[in-house]
């Protein structure tokens, strides 16, 4: 009987941290999520994120690590880049106080490179997000279809 009860708490518990946000200090990870990118050969992707800053200080986000890809870039797109396929890549996204961060196609992304695994619908990997005043936030990532 107690095998059971143990099993069903560490299914909660399980559960429950995959649908919470991840958080450090008063930066949130609402949504992460990654779709592979077809142009430019194999095993290349982005990574989007949501990222709240709850706090009264300023933040920055300057690095990304995970297993599942063998480089990560953070990298910024305006309009016109976007359209014409350039793109900058920057060591720092700011994250204001009081403000979110949402990236997405065409805007600021996480580039993967090299990934050491199949970009499958519904499969998740780990991520850890590095901010200058939060420290390390570390995130689970979504496999979701391109639109």
């Amino acid at each position: 009987m107690k095998m059971k009860t143990m099993a069903f708490a560490l299914a909660a518990v399980s559960a429950l941290a995959i649908a919470t946000p991840a958080f450090a200090g008063s930066i949130v990870v609402e949504k992460a999520w990654a779709t592979e990118y077809e142009q430019g050969g194999e095993g290349r992707g982005d990574v989007f994120v949501v990222v709240k800053n709850t706090g009264s200080t300023d933040d920055v986000l300057y690095a990304a690590k995970t297993k599942f890809a063998k480089q990560l870039k953070l990298e910024a797109k305006s309009e016109e880049e976007f359209d014409s396929g350039e793109s900058e890549t920057i060591v720092r996204l700011d994250v204001p106080a009081g403000q979110t961060l949402e990236m997405g196609e065409g805007g600021a992304h996480i580039e993967l490179h090299g990934a050491r695994g199949e970009f499958e619908v519904g499969k998740t990997f780990k991520m850890t997000l590095y901010f200058e005043n939060a420290g390390p936030v570390f995130t689970t990532v979504t496999i979701e279809e391109e639109d």
